[in-house]
């Protein structure tokens, strides 16, 4: 059965045990992302609803506890099932570009621009990412080549 706690759309399991959801959890005591929340609510406030990570988790129980009588506040667990998915994608390797690697780079494209074929001291060469890190790109040899500045700013316009 599926709910919709504080806008997260949370799977109850049957055995009461093995709550999951697709969206992604924050804590309401760091407001920091989390794969998995203790969600604490009452009986008495069913507005009153908290999420609490790993860290936050005793913290939230007391606060819910000074408000709520401990027979009114309930507690369950959720898990996003597809938090660690989520964090790979994040991952960008702009940062595996070395010195050397780009000189391998000017030395394979014979230190011309792949587009223009212009080079130095006319043109400033750069290197260039063919697919974009921002669109999943790597900074392998396969996927960078030598661009002249002009070359790689133009690519932008139009």
């Amino acid at each position: 059965m599926i709910k919709t706690i504080n806008n997260v759309r949370v799977n109850f399991s049957n055995n009461n045990s093995c709550h999951t959801t697709i969206d992604n959890l924050i804590c309401s005591v760091c407001n920091k992302r989390t794969e998995r929340v203790t969600v604490f609510y009452s009986k008495q406030n069913k507005n009153d609803i908290r999420f609490g990570c790993n860290n936050c988790f005793h913290k939230l129980f007391e606060e819910m506890l000074c408000i709520y009588d401990d027979k009114y506040l309930l507690a369950c667990s959720v898990t996003d099932i597809n938090f660690k998915t989520k964090k790979e994608t994040k991952k960008k390797t702009r940062s595996e570009m070395t010195l050397k690697l780009r000189y391998e780079i000017l030395k394979r494209d014979n230190f011309r621009c792949t587009v223009c074929g212009r080079r130095p001291p006319d043109v400033e060469l750069c290197i260039d990412h063919i697919k974009p890190v921002a669109k999943g790109g790597t900074s392998t040899k396969d996927n960078l080549r030598t661009l002249c500045t002009d070359c790689n700013l133009g690519k932008g316009v139009g």
